[in-house]
């Protein structure tokens, strides 16, 4: 994992999982706190990062004479650049524009996501013509209706649904388990980000376990995989894959894939129902 101004990607290997004995609940609660502390802390670099790259001087001009690339796939979702001399991770799929090829390296500028014109430069090879595109992201998360889903001991007692657009036709898939147990993320409906920057807590959750997408325009909710939820929608690891495929191809405009709608609950309905019920006169009883 490439932290976003300093070290290079490193991921635990299979093996090393395997050597991992399991964690009671209590040891893997206090690691969750942990991770999410070291995220908040990542998250504070890479704002400083952010408004930094923003300030350097580009010239709006040549992107004129640009050519539309786009960041390739890669094993786990983020291709390692410069920007300013600082190796900085752009996530798969990420439209740039480049500007010029010397001395077997591509320069130009990013123009989507967080990062959106800031100037980069890549060794040549590493950014493709095209790349796979939905437009019309619909994420829709209810509480389900029976009995949680347990998946390697961790329950997740929400359904995901996604539907999208591709080739002019409409197709969905889901519903995959979620949860958000802990301070959970408001009902309605959120903008769902561009993938940012590589999130060190999703490292231990296979491929892509690192490419997060921010609920919102500020903040720290995001749609992630994981194991426990304080307070962002998360989503079985198994699943992770099959819904990142989906979510980093989409785009709604520059900084935003689609929406993400969280569906109350119909508390209301139920108490009424159950009041009507209650309020019902007994039939009466025939003559003795």
């Amino acid at each position: 994992m490439v932290r976003k101004t300093q070290t290079a990607k490193q991921h635990p290997t299979q093996t090393d999982n395997e050597m991992v004995p399991p964690q009671p609940p209590e040891a893997e609660d206090l690691r969750t706190r942990i991770n999410i502390l070291e995220e908040e802390i990542e998250q504070l670099r890479f704002d400083k990062f952010y408004k930094q790259a923003r300030q350097e001087p580009h010239d709006p001009a040549a992107l004129t004479l640009a050519v539309d690339k786009y960041v390739r796939d890669t094993g786990d979702g983020w291709l390692t650049v410069l920007t300013s001399g600082t190796r900085t991770s752009l996530p798969s799929g990420l439209k740039v524009a480049v500007t010029s090829t010397a001395n077997g390296r591509d320069y130009g500028t990013i123009t989507e996501g967080v990062l959106d014109g800031t100037r980069f430069d890549v060794t040549a090879g590493n950014l493709d013509n095209s790349y796979r595109r939905v437009s019309d992201l619909r994420i829709k998360v209810k509480h389900r209706a029976g009995s949680p889903v347990v998946i390697d001991g961790v329950s997740y007692d929400l359904d995901l649904t996604i539907s999208y657009k591709e080739s002019g036709l409409t197709k969905n898939a889901g519903p995959f388990p979620a949860k958000a147990a802990r301070d959970p993320l408001p009902y309605g409906t959120h903008d769902l980000e561009i993938a940012d920057y590589p999130h060190p807590a999703g490292s231990g959750y296979g491929a892509f376990g690192t490419v997060w997408f921010r609920i919102g325009h500020n903040g720290d909710r995001y749609l992630h995989p994981g194991r426990v939820s304080l307070g962002c929608m998360t989503c079985a690891p198994p699943n992770w894959p099959a819904v990142y495929q989906i979510v980093n191809a989409s785009r709604m405009d520059t900084r935003s894939v689609g929406t993400l709608e969280f569906v109350a609950p119909a508390v209301a309905n139920r108490v009424s129902k159950s009041t009507s019920a209650a309020r019902k006169p007994a039939a009466r009883k025939g003559k003795a």
